[in-house]
Protein backbone atom coordinates (compact mmCIF):
# COMPACT_ATOMS: atom_id res chain seq x y z
CA UNK A 1 0.00 0.00 0.00
CA UNK A 2 1.41 3.29 -0.99
CA UNK A 3 1.10 6.57 1.47
CA UNK A 4 3.40 9.34 1.84
CA UNK A 5 1.65 9.94 5.05
CA UNK A 6 3.03 9.04 8.29
CA UNK A 7 -0.33 8.59 10.43
CA UNK A 8 -3.65 7.75 9.42
CA UNK A 9 -6.10 10.54 11.23
CA UNK A 10 -9.28 9.53 11.75
CA UNK A 11 -12.11 9.83 14.77
CA UNK A 12 -12.08 6.92 17.02
CA UNK A 13 -15.20 7.82 17.77
CA UNK A 14 -17.02 7.06 14.77
CA UNK A 15 -14.81 4.51 14.32
CA UNK A 16 -16.56 3.53 17.50
CA UNK A 17 -19.99 3.69 16.49
CA UNK A 18 -20.06 2.66 13.05
CA UNK A 19 -21.10 -0.88 13.05
CA UNK A 20 -18.78 -2.93 10.87
CA UNK A 21 -20.83 -4.79 8.25
CA UNK A 22 -19.34 -6.86 5.50
CA UNK A 23 -22.53 -6.03 3.34
CA UNK A 24 -20.99 -2.65 2.61
CA UNK A 25 -17.94 -3.85 -0.02
CA UNK A 26 -21.01 -4.91 -2.52
CA UNK A 27 -21.56 -3.84 -5.59
CA UNK A 28 -23.55 -0.62 -5.65
CA UNK A 29 -26.39 0.55 -8.03
CA UNK A 30 -26.06 3.00 -10.03
CA UNK A 31 -26.87 6.22 -8.16
CA UNK A 32 -30.39 8.52 -9.10
CA UNK A 33 -30.15 11.75 -9.62
CA UNK A 34 -30.71 13.24 -5.81
CA UNK A 35 -29.73 15.86 -3.93
CA UNK A 36 -26.86 18.63 -3.73
CA UNK A 37 -26.16 17.81 -7.28
CA UNK A 38 -25.83 19.64 -10.40
CA UNK A 39 -28.50 18.82 -13.78
CA UNK A 40 -26.96 16.62 -16.24
CA UNK A 41 -23.91 18.23 -18.50
CA UNK A 42 -23.31 16.73 -21.41
CA UNK A 43 -19.95 14.20 -22.47
CA UNK A 44 -17.35 15.96 -24.61
CA UNK A 45 -18.64 19.65 -23.63
CA UNK A 46 -16.41 22.17 -21.42
CA UNK A 47 -18.63 21.28 -18.55
CA UNK A 48 -17.78 17.66 -18.28
CA UNK A 49 -13.62 17.54 -18.66
CA UNK A 50 -12.30 14.05 -19.23
CA UNK A 51 -15.08 12.72 -21.61
CA UNK A 52 -15.61 12.80 -25.33
CA UNK A 53 -18.19 13.12 -27.40
CA UNK A 54 -19.74 9.69 -29.11
CA UNK A 55 -17.87 9.95 -32.73
CA UNK A 56 -19.11 7.17 -35.23
CA UNK A 57 -18.97 3.90 -33.93
CA UNK A 58 -17.00 3.73 -30.98
CA UNK A 59 -15.20 0.33 -29.81
CA UNK A 60 -16.31 0.21 -26.61
CA UNK A 61 -17.94 2.55 -23.91
CA UNK A 62 -16.02 5.44 -23.63
CA UNK A 63 -13.96 5.81 -20.83
CA UNK A 64 -13.20 8.49 -18.40
CA UNK A 65 -9.79 10.80 -18.21
CA UNK A 66 -8.66 12.32 -14.99
CA UNK A 67 -5.48 13.71 -14.79
CA UNK A 68 -2.84 10.78 -15.39
CA UNK A 69 -5.58 8.48 -15.34
CA UNK A 70 -8.10 6.43 -17.36
CA UNK A 71 -11.14 4.87 -16.19
CA UNK A 72 -12.99 2.04 -18.33
CA UNK A 73 -16.34 1.14 -17.42
CA UNK A 74 -17.43 -1.78 -19.57
CA UNK A 75 -16.04 -2.87 -23.09
CA UNK A 76 -19.99 -3.02 -24.97
CA UNK A 77 -21.13 0.22 -27.07
CA UNK A 78 -24.44 -0.39 -25.84
CA UNK A 79 -23.28 1.92 -22.49
CA UNK A 80 -23.01 4.64 -25.03
CA UNK A 81 -26.40 5.60 -25.11
CA UNK A 82 -27.06 8.18 -22.93
CA UNK A 83 -23.56 9.70 -20.83
CA UNK A 84 -23.34 12.61 -18.80
CA UNK A 85 -21.67 14.40 -15.72
CA UNK A 86 -22.76 15.92 -12.66
CA UNK A 87 -20.88 18.40 -10.25
CA UNK A 88 -22.04 18.14 -6.68
CA UNK A 89 -23.35 22.19 -5.70
CA UNK A 90 -21.87 24.40 -3.46
CA UNK A 91 -23.35 24.43 -0.22
CA UNK A 92 -26.14 21.96 -0.97
CA UNK A 93 -24.08 18.48 -0.26
CA UNK A 94 -23.10 16.82 2.37
CA UNK A 95 -22.73 13.19 3.49
CA UNK A 96 -27.07 12.75 4.33
CA UNK A 97 -27.19 12.77 0.28
CA UNK A 98 -26.16 9.76 1.20
CA UNK A 99 -28.33 8.66 3.56
CA UNK A 100 -31.10 6.58 1.70
CA UNK A 101 -29.15 4.95 -1.48
CA UNK A 102 -29.67 1.16 -1.53
CA UNK A 103 -26.96 -0.23 -0.59
CA UNK A 104 -26.19 2.09 1.61
CA UNK A 105 -22.50 4.04 2.46
CA UNK A 106 -22.38 4.79 6.11
CA UNK A 107 -18.62 5.08 6.22
CA UNK A 108 -18.06 7.36 3.19
CA UNK A 109 -21.09 9.15 4.63
CA UNK A 110 -19.22 9.70 7.47
CA UNK A 111 -16.33 11.00 6.07
CA UNK A 112 -18.25 13.62 4.46
CA UNK A 113 -20.64 14.92 7.09
CA UNK A 114 -21.97 18.36 7.18
CA UNK A 115 -19.42 19.02 4.66
CA UNK A 116 -18.73 22.77 6.00
CA UNK A 117 -17.07 25.10 3.76
CA UNK A 118 -17.42 22.56 1.13
CA UNK A 119 -14.48 21.02 2.17
CA UNK A 120 -15.43 18.05 0.25
CA UNK A 121 -16.85 18.07 -3.79
CA UNK A 122 -17.60 15.57 -5.90
CA UNK A 123 -18.24 15.06 -9.58
CA UNK A 124 -20.04 11.76 -11.30
CA UNK A 125 -19.71 10.47 -14.56
CA UNK A 126 -22.79 7.91 -16.15
CA UNK A 127 -22.93 5.69 -18.86
CA UNK A 128 -26.52 4.31 -19.40
CA UNK A 129 -28.00 1.75 -21.99
CA UNK A 130 -31.71 3.71 -21.96
CA UNK A 131 -32.98 6.93 -21.80
CA UNK A 132 -33.58 6.33 -17.50
CA UNK A 133 -31.22 4.46 -15.12
CA UNK A 134 -33.66 1.57 -15.09
CA UNK A 135 -34.39 0.94 -18.48
CA UNK A 136 -31.25 -1.42 -18.61
CA UNK A 137 -28.17 -2.06 -17.43
CA UNK A 138 -25.74 1.08 -16.87
CA UNK A 139 -22.85 2.58 -14.35
CA UNK A 140 -21.13 5.22 -12.90
CA UNK A 141 -17.35 6.61 -12.36
CA UNK A 142 -17.84 9.18 -9.18
CA UNK A 143 -14.62 10.49 -7.38
CA UNK A 144 -14.72 12.07 -4.14
CA UNK A 145 -12.19 15.03 -3.72
CA UNK A 146 -11.32 15.51 0.51
CA UNK A 147 -8.87 17.43 2.14
CA UNK A 148 -5.33 16.52 2.64
CA UNK A 149 -5.12 15.57 -1.43
CA UNK A 150 -7.23 12.17 -1.28
CA UNK A 151 -9.66 11.07 -4.20
CA UNK A 152 -12.02 8.66 -3.06
CA UNK A 153 -13.21 7.06 -6.50
CA UNK A 154 -16.16 4.23 -6.24
CA UNK A 155 -17.95 2.29 -9.38
CA UNK A 156 -21.90 1.82 -8.93
CA UNK A 157 -23.35 0.07 -11.50
CA UNK A 158 -22.84 -3.01 -13.54
CA UNK A 159 -25.52 -4.82 -12.67
CA UNK A 160 -28.11 -7.24 -14.13
CA UNK A 161 -31.55 -5.66 -13.43
CA UNK A 162 -33.72 -8.21 -14.96
CA UNK A 163 -34.65 -10.42 -13.58
CA UNK A 164 -35.12 -8.42 -10.27
CA UNK A 165 -33.35 -8.16 -7.75
CA UNK A 166 -30.28 -7.36 -9.55
CA UNK A 167 -27.20 -9.46 -9.92
CA UNK A 168 -23.42 -8.61 -10.91
CA UNK A 169 -22.67 -8.69 -14.23
CA UNK A 170 -19.38 -10.96 -15.06
CA UNK A 171 -16.70 -8.35 -15.62
CA UNK A 172 -13.80 -8.68 -17.62
CA UNK A 173 -10.61 -6.91 -18.13
CA UNK A 174 -12.31 -3.82 -19.91
CA UNK A 175 -13.10 -2.58 -16.83
CA UNK A 176 -10.03 -1.44 -15.62
CA UNK A 177 -8.12 1.63 -14.15
CA UNK A 178 -4.47 2.70 -16.04
CA UNK A 179 -2.03 4.67 -15.41
CA UNK A 180 -0.75 5.28 -19.54
CA UNK A 181 0.36 1.93 -20.89
CA UNK A 182 0.42 0.45 -17.23
CA UNK A 183 -3.44 -1.44 -15.80
CA UNK A 184 -3.45 -0.50 -12.27
CA UNK A 185 -6.45 -2.51 -11.19
CA UNK A 186 -8.89 -4.75 -13.98
CA UNK A 187 -11.84 -6.67 -12.97
CA UNK A 188 -10.11 -9.34 -14.59
CA UNK A 189 -11.67 -12.58 -13.06
CA UNK A 190 -14.53 -10.77 -11.65
CA UNK A 191 -13.02 -9.47 -8.30
CA UNK A 192 -14.57 -6.56 -8.02
CA UNK A 193 -16.86 -6.60 -4.78
CA UNK A 194 -17.81 -2.90 -4.71
CA UNK A 195 -14.90 -1.64 -3.16
CA UNK A 196 -13.58 1.86 -3.34
CA UNK A 197 -10.37 3.30 -5.46
CA UNK A 198 -7.81 5.25 -3.22
CA UNK A 199 -5.72 7.84 -4.60
CA UNK A 200 -3.56 9.93 -2.71
CA UNK A 201 -1.08 13.08 -3.64
CA UNK A 202 -2.05 12.61 -7.18
CA UNK A 203 -1.05 8.68 -7.09
CA UNK A 204 -3.44 5.60 -6.95
CA UNK A 205 -2.68 4.06 -3.45
CA UNK A 206 -5.07 0.67 -3.63
CA UNK A 207 -8.18 -0.27 -2.50
CA UNK A 208 -10.61 0.87 0.46
CA UNK A 209 -13.32 -2.16 1.63
CA UNK A 210 -15.84 0.68 2.84
CA UNK A 211 -14.76 0.36 6.37
CA UNK A 212 -13.71 3.33 8.76
CA UNK A 213 -12.05 0.22 10.78
CA UNK A 214 -9.84 -0.53 7.72
CA UNK A 215 -6.98 1.61 9.04
CA UNK A 216 -4.45 0.14 6.30
CA UNK A 217 -6.40 2.15 3.08
CA UNK A 218 -4.78 5.27 2.33
CA UNK A 219 -8.63 6.66 1.46
CA UNK A 220 -8.87 6.79 5.43
CA UNK A 221 -6.03 9.79 5.21
CA UNK A 222 -9.13 11.60 4.50
CA UNK A 223 -11.80 10.66 8.21
CA UNK A 224 -9.60 13.64 10.22
CA UNK A 225 -13.59 13.78 11.09
CA UNK A 226 -14.00 15.31 14.60
CA UNK A 227 -17.94 16.03 14.99
CA UNK A 228 -18.83 15.90 11.27
CA UNK A 229 -16.26 18.41 10.70
CA UNK A 230 -12.84 18.48 9.22
CA UNK A 231 -9.56 19.41 11.68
Amino acid sequence: MLCSRSVLRFGIIAVLLMPCDSANATRRSTRVDAGGWSDQKAFGSVNCPGTLALSGNAAASLPLDWGAFRFHGIGDTAYTYNMYCQYTLPGQFSGDDLEFVDPPEPALRTMIGANSGDAVTAVRYTWMTGDFLFDGPSFQWALFSFPNEVTVVALYGLLDLDPFPPEPLVLDGSTAIKQGSATLWSAAGNDFDGEYFCFLDGEYAGLWNGELDDIGSACLEAATIFNGRFE
